[in-house]
């Protein structure tokens, strides 16, 4: 089998200190007794991560901080997944993809990993797959309890004639057209907070790249 990295993503609470916590994991994770191996440090980069191997283990785990467009990218999920299950495997499937091709590297000028999981939300909703939801809300601020009750409002017998026809293969084809055939990312930004094409001239973005709207940010 192929080697593969693994992200592990560490939720900070607002007291932490980051640097510390940090040193502090990487401390243990090189203690001459754990069963861990090749422990690495980076803290210059502006994603730090400490990375180490495990005995009989393949690949090679990455420990970073999660970042707040992940939060709200897993808990976007966390909503949608409950529409169908392929919605959430479309999600991680096109993450994934976007690893092995070394496109899911901001730091790189690509899309961070959190983005991808959005894009496969948002060509759901152009298609008219799985509704709009959470419009106007700002996840970063959503409690527990609201987002429990955005699930639990959620039916997904409504949602399963559309997704239930499609295969993951063939969601996969019609997303990668509807990317690179049918959306214009010169023109247009990704946002999954409404089914209207919101455009880059009206939020003044000059940039010809694909945008993608942070999540906690409304139209």
């Amino acid at each position: 089998m192929k080697e593969s990295g693994t992200d592990v993503r560490i939720i900070p609470t607002k007291t932490d200190n980051l640097a510390k916590v940090m040193t502090g994991i990487y401390d243990v994770l090189n203690r001459s007794e754990s069963p861990y191996r090749e422990v690495k440090k980076d803290f210059s980069v502006k994603d730090p991560f400490v990375s180490f191997a495990v005995e009989k283990v393949s690949g090679t785990f990455h420990l970073r901080f999660s970042e707040e467009g992940n939060q709200n990218a897993n808990m976007i999920l966390a909503v949608y997944s409950k529409c169908h299950r392929k919605l959430k495997q479309l999600g991680v499937l096109f993450k994934h993809m976007a690893k092995i091709g070394h496109m899911a590297d901001a730091e790189k000028g690509s899309l961070a990993p959190y983005c991808y999981p959005i894009l496969a939300v948002f060509y759901c909703q152009q298609a008219r797959l799985v509704p709009v939801l959470l419009q106007n809300t700002k996840l970063e601020v959503l409690a527990e309890s609201e987002l429990q009750g955005e699930i639990d409002n959620i039916k997904p017998s409504a949602m399963e004639t559309q997704l239930g026809d499609k295969s993951i293969g063939q969601l996969w084809l019609d997303m990668l057209q509807f990317f690179s055939i049918k959306f214009k990312p010169e023109t247009h930004v990704v946002s999954i907070l409404s089914y209207k094409l919101q455009s880059k001239q009206a939020r003044a973005w000059g940039t010809r790249k694909l945008a993608v709207e942070d999540s906690g940010n409304t139209p």
